[in-house]
């Protein structure tokens, strides 16, 4: 299985984060903005292929809530689109997401301080 990882201490900005994952799924110039990449990940991205967000709450704080949301909820839809599709081999996202998770699932963060992982599968 192919392995993006997302170093968030090495993402600053927006931009940063599209150059990373462009550069690591070998996607080419795809207009780094966030409806590109979604559509690069549900056409041109072999499967499997595992995406691991490190650090993700220094990226959350660098690129703000709005425009962290939008790419953890990419990751989120394209899974979500696979399964629908039944697709044996997925993308899988592991981040130490665990303020937008509890968000979605209805539940306080706890605010332990230590990251949760998640897994899409």
């Amino acid at each position: 299985m192919a392995e993006v990882r997302i170093v968030g201490a090495e993402v600053r900005t927006e931009l940063d984060l599209h150059r990373s994952l462009e550069r690591q799924l070998e996607l080419g110039d795809y207009g780094r903005n966030v409806a590109a990449l979604r559509d690069r990940l549900l056409t041109d991205v072999p499967r499997p292929v595992r995406i691991v967000w490190l650090d993700s709450r220094i990226s959350r704080s660098r690129l703000g809530e709005e425009v962290f949301d939008k790419m953890v909820g990419v990751f989120a839809e394209v899974v979500a689109q696979d399964l629908a599709f039944r697709l044996e081999r997925t993308i899988r996202v592991r981040a130490s997401i665990t303020r937008v998770l509890s968000r979605s699932a209805g539940q306080p963060d706890a605010g332990s301080g230590h990251p949760a992982t998640h897994h899409y599968r």
